[in-house]
């Protein structure tokens, strides 16, 4: 089974938003969630796994049908 990989995509436009960001935040599991997010919704991280499409949707896993 392959394991999922992600990327950082890094971003100059949001340097001045991490710069204010408290980075004691990801020494906790919710801040450590709380970032991840951030930077997903960013687009500073980017799932480059064998499931991803051309369009940049994921696939629905297996098992969570309609």
């Amino acid at each position: 089974m392959p394991s999922e990989s992600f990327c950082l995509a890094a971003q100059a436009r949001l340097d001045s938003k991490w710069l204010k960001t408290d980075i004691q935040l990801a020494f906790t599991r919710d801040g450590l969630c709380g970032l991840w997010n951030e930077m997903v919704k960013d687009g500073e991280i980017v799932y480059t796994g064998t499931e991803s499409t051309q369009n940049g949707e994921l696939p629905p896993r297996k098992g969570k049908g309609l």
